[in-house]
């Protein structure tokens, strides 16, 4: 009886599984083909992210079916080693997000403890094959490989954690702060509840078979609507591309081509008005300086400071300026298209421009859409 149960059990979730693993390529392709149109680097990222849960899926679901030992083994194991890439390449997918960094030091840390722990399992690791209540195999209680992958686990949590708290609570965009809540949820889904699900199967493994299966279907269920919560978090802005990442933008200036400030918008609480207009005088003083010096007819296009960057757009009637932290395709974007924006509602405005910049006030609509 119990092994009817048991093979009826390992049917539905092998079912389950393949439907996940449907929609999980899906995701797959949708972000690759938009890394492929756009060339923008975080669809690129979450590529490499859907691939690495595809085929944990894949091994899961090759592990659901394998009939031998040795077959059980190898997908167990590969599919272990691809539970660890999904968590690394969510941790590599937050910190773009966040500062636009392909490689930091905690990711040299994270990959240590990662080839530490693949090394281990495909060295000449032993298994502990079970039977009961179903046909499954782990690692043994010798191997250090289970403690290896608890402290990667740990430490990506916390880095996850802390990485999206600090992201909610210093960003001043609502639609980011909305995309930061969805990233959120997908985390806790994906990694937090799992975590918390797999201790309750170990503890009631061995007590209640009907409890094992609830536990295992939840698991499998909510592991995957984390994920895609992450991804559904991305694709409810794929269309406005400055959201993709956060940006760290602290003053917006336009001045006209003689250095009359028209607008200008501050982010941070430490510039002052006063220091906006000696920064517009300064950036239209030292544009002049420079193509009079260097006797060419281009215009500057960024200044690089020690922890800064200005960001300079030259159009027909005006120059517009962003002081950020770093450059980001998110940053360029949002610059690139509010510039175009302005340039289009203020163009007889600027072609007859009378000195009155009173009028410019209305770019604060423009403002919100692409910095607010």
């Amino acid at each position: 009886m119990m092994m009817f149960q048991a093979e009826i059990v390992t049917g539905l979730i092998q079912g389950i599984n393949i439907f996940f693993l449907i929609f999980t390529f899906i995701f797959l392709i949708f972000f690759l083909r938009e890394y492929i149109k756009t060339k923008n680097k975080m669809f690129g990222y979450l590529t490499i992210f859907f691939l690495t849960y595809f085929l944990q899926n894949f091994f899961q679901a090759g592990e659901m079916i394998s009939q031998t030992i040795d077959e059980k083994t190898s997908t167990f194991m590969f599919q272990e080693i691809f539970r660890m890439l999904v968590l690394y390449s969510m941790v590599v997918l937050l910190e773009v997000f966040e500062r636009d960094i392909s490689f930091s030091r905690r990711q040299s840390i994270m990959t240590i403890l990662i080839f530490l722990s693949i090394g281990a399992m495909i060295s000449t690791p032993t298994f502990a094959p079970s039977v009961d209540p179903i046909f499954s195999v782990n690692w043994s209680d010798e191997e250090l490989i289970g403690l290896l992958q608890l402290l990667f686990y740990v430490v990506a949590g916390i880095w996850l954690i802390l990485m999206l708290y600090r992201n909610y609570k210093t960003a001043w965009s609502n639609k980011q702060r909305k995309v930061i809540k969805w990233l959120s949820m997908g985390v806790f889904l994906a990694i937090f509840f799992p975590f918390m699900a797999y201790f309750f199967i170990l503890i009631f493994t061995s007590v209640n078979f009907v409890l094992l299966v609830i536990s295992v279907l939840i698991l499998l269920i909510l592991n995957n609507l984390g994920i895609y919560f992450i991804g559904i978090a991305f694709l409810r802005i794929r269309s406005e591309p400055w959201l993709l990442q956060r940006q760290k933008v602290h003053l917006l200036i336009i001045y006209s081509k003689d250095g009359v400030l028209l607008y200008s918008k501050t982010f941070n609480v430490n510039i002052s008005e006063q220091r906006t207009l000696l920064l517009a005088g300064g950036f239209s003083a030292i544009t002049s300086l420079f193509k009079e010096a260097t006797a060419t007819a281009g215009d500057i296009k960024s200044i690089l400071l020690e922890d800064k960057e200005l960001r300079i757009i030259s159009k027909e009637y005006f120059l517009c300026a962003i002081l950020v932290d770093y450059s980001t395709q998110a940053s360029e974007s949002a610059h690139n298209n509010f510039t175009g924006e302005f340039e289009d509602l203020f163009k007889e405005y600027l072609s007859n421009f009378d000195g009155e910049v009173s009028k410019f006030n209305k770019a604060e609509d423009i403002v919100r859409k692409y910095f607010s």
